[in-house]
């Protein structure tokens, strides 16, 4: 036999022997495994995923309305050995906290943060039994499975079925969901009940603030119908006019005031060419030079200019700015009127 033969027979025997150690050694494993199994590990509840943080309104008891923290009372009874400014009920499991004050926002993340620091400790306990549950599931699965139990059977699904099929015994199921495992969610249920607390307080938020501006809104609409009033009557105006009859009393009452209006207007508007400016000039009477020179400059940008824009008014010789002045001068209260009640009427 040649040297090269005798090495190859060796090396067969050596793998031989590896592969016998390894069943071995597997096989020691898998006993000493199943002489050493722990029992499966319960899985203890997080405060946390017990809280609730709910609107209470017109409350029985209190007759009042606050933001409700359900918390487990064994929870309460902690906390309320830490902290001696922010108590829950320890008989009803609750904290209450306030609206419209960022003061309970503080207690209520004070509150959620302690209940976190003592799930965190939970947490980790969870961790190590889940992993001892799924540790001890596969080596009792796999010693089912040495055994020769099978996880598997041929039969007909359903009565209707035609042919048999694969299905997975129901056994391994029921062996599998008798592990209890876990998986770490305490920042996410956290950051939820966080969640729901600003959706909750900014809901109320939003409520006062609409319950406020229609309060103002109301007393607007009560000084404007006063402010109507007293206007209509100092312009000699029926009770049943409304502010655009009263714009239109005041602008009468001023020739520049009236071209000025208007020309103000094509400033804001001008789909339909000068048509403001041509209204407010149709109504201005020439009587002094001055008077010329503004029926002149407008009639101009009307007559001259062909592309049509309004803010030619705004920056002319005599811009409706210009005109307002002269209205200022002769009267005061007049123009001071106009200011009030163009703030009532949507012209611009």
């Amino acid at each position: 036999m040649s040297q090269k033969e005798v090495d190859s027979q060796l090396k067969s025997a050596r793998d031989s022997l590896d592969r016998l150690e390894n069943i071995v050694n597997s096989t020691i494993d898998q006993i000493n495994s199943q002489n050493n199994l722990t029992p499966i590990q319960p899985i203890k509840p997080l405060y946390l995923t017990s809280c609730k943080v709910r609107d209470c309104e017109n409350s029985s008891w209190y007759g009042s309305h606050y933001i409700r923290f359900d918390v487990p009372k064994e929870c309460i009874k902690i906390l309320n050995k830490k902290f001696s400014n922010v108590r829950g009920d320890e008989s009803w499991g609750y904290y209450q906290f306030s609206y419209n004050t960022e003061k309970s926002k503080e207690n209520y993340t004070i509150i959620l943060n302690a209940i976190e620091e003592l799930d965190s400790e939970t947490d980790k306990e969870n961790i190590i039994a889940s992993q001892i549950n799924i540790h001890t599931k596969e080596v009792v699965m796999k010693m089912l499975h040495d055994i020769g139990i099978p996880t598997s059977k041929y039969e007909y699904k359903t009565s209707r079925s035609r042919n048999k099929e694969s299905i997975t015994c129901a056994w391994t199921y029921e062996i599998q969901s008798a592990f209890n495992t876990y998986s770490s969610n305490v920042t996410s249920t956290k950051n939820k009940l966080i969640e729901t607390f600003d959706k909750i307080y900014k809901v109320d938020q939003d409520k006062r603030k609409e319950e406020q501006n229609k309060k103002q809104q109301e007393i607007e609409r009560k000084e404007n119908e006063r402010l109507l009033a007293f206007m209509l009557s100092k312009h000699e105006l029926d009770i049943t006019s409304d502010w655009e009859d009263l714009q239109s009393a005041i602008i009468d009452k001023n020739k520049y005031l009236y071209l000025a209006h208007y020309l103000m207007k094509n400033r804001g508007d001008w789909n339909d060419g000068y048509s403001y400016a041509e209204t407010g000039l149709s109504g201005f009477i020439i009587e002094t030079a001055q008077d010329q020179e503004i029926s002149d400059c407008i009639s101009d940008i009307i007559t001259t200019h062909d592309d049509v824009d309004g803010r030619y008014f705004r920056d002319c010789s005599w811009s409706y700015d210009a005109l307002y002045g002269i209205v200022k001068e002769q009267n005061s209260m007049l123009y001071e009127d106009y200011l009030k009640v163009r703030e009532h009427v949507e012209d611009y």
